[in-house]
């Protein structure tokens, strides 16, 4: 079993994958002896397998796989911090950038906003037009063969 790993565009830094459980380790040993068996299995027989094979397992059997996780863990607690150290050290070495520029950013993209509403509410106006034009037009039809039945009740 292998897991997709994002790739962060922005930089070269990759966040480290959280540890597999216990299971998922079991489930990489097994998969592979039920593949043996059954080359022909599903993902989703294997895993049904695999559950009821790990459900069966003695308490010794699975501190196997818990010292794997726990070692994982160790690990990920280890590249974890390092990330987060290289990732503040990259976000503190971006240049910073004057007030000026920030300013003339932010009103440029207000006027645009502002511009872009505008043509946003004409447009909505020009489309209800013909249609408010159209129900004008036609005058309310009128059926000559209308009934009513009024009842009378005494009461």
């Amino acid at each position: 079993m292998s897991r997709k790993v994002k790739q962060n565009q922005d930089s070269e830094i990759q966040k480290p994958q959280p540890p597999k459980s216990a299971f998922y380790h079991f489930l990489e040993e097994a998969s592979l002896k039920i593949k043996q068996k059954d080359p022909k299995s599903k993902q989703s027989t294997i895993a049904k397998k695999a559950k009821e094979m790990f459900q069966n397992l003695t308490d010794e059997e699975i501190q196997k796989y818990n010292l794997q996780e726990e070692k994982e863990l160790e690990k990920y607690k280890k590249d974890y911090a390092e990330y987060k150290k290289k990732k503040k050290e990259d976000v503190q070495e971006l240049p910073n950038k004057t007030k000026k520029t920030q300013e003339s950013k932010s009103k440029s993209k207000s006027q645009d906003k502002s511009t872009s509403d505008k043509n946003d509410k004409e447009v909505a106006k020009k489309e209800k037009e013909p249609a408010k034009q159209a129900i004008k037009k036609e005058p309310a039809k009128q059926s000559s063969s209308l009934t009513f039945t009024v009842r009378y009740c005494s009461g």
